[in-house]
């Protein structure tokens, strides 16, 4: 299980499964942390509009948030935001803005990025096909901690 899909487990398990004031004091704490420069804070909504959690689904606030979040430094919401274009989840399909994100992220330190940037290279998407580049960047993953990529 990737570590997005805890943080949303985690995010909806606090919420209650609910939309009602618990829900909504959530994210009310979460807009008051973000406000004040919290870059968790804005990673946190960017999953609640992403999953639709006390709040109404919405790609555009997701995004934004995660693009905030990533203005203030987190490595995740870079990484996310290279994930949200590399699928075209909530945005055009774009592989070059994919890379610029996951190569923030990966720079950023980020396991999940440079995992993601060996699969770009691997795949060939959006960039020339290079498996000497992808292996780098699987190693490189597992050597960050990327579970997935242990014994590669």
């Amino acid at each position: 299980m990737t570590h997005q899909a805890l943080r949303i487990i985690f995010i909806v398990a606090a919420l209650g499964f609910s939309s009602g004031s618990h829900a909504g004091n959530i994210k009310n704490d979460y807009e008051k942390a973000a406000a004040k420069g919290d870059k968790e804070a804005m990673l946190n909504l960017a999953f609640l509009y992403e999953a639709g959690q006390g709040v109404k689904r919405d790609h555009t606030l997701s995004r934004r948030w995660f693009e905030k979040a990533a203005s203030a430094g987190c490595a995740e919401a870079m990484n996310n935001l290279g994930s949200l274009y590399d699928a075209g989840d909530g945005v055009k399909q774009d592989y070059a803005r994919a890379k610029y994100w996951y190569e923030r992220a990966a720079a950023a330190g980020s396991p999940s990025a440079m995992h993601n940037l060996g699969l770009l290279y691997s795949a060939g998407d959006g960039v020339q096909r290079d498996e000497k580049a992808a292996n780098s960047w699987f190693s490189r993953a597992a050597a960050a901690g990327f579970s997935a990529m242990m014994g590669y």
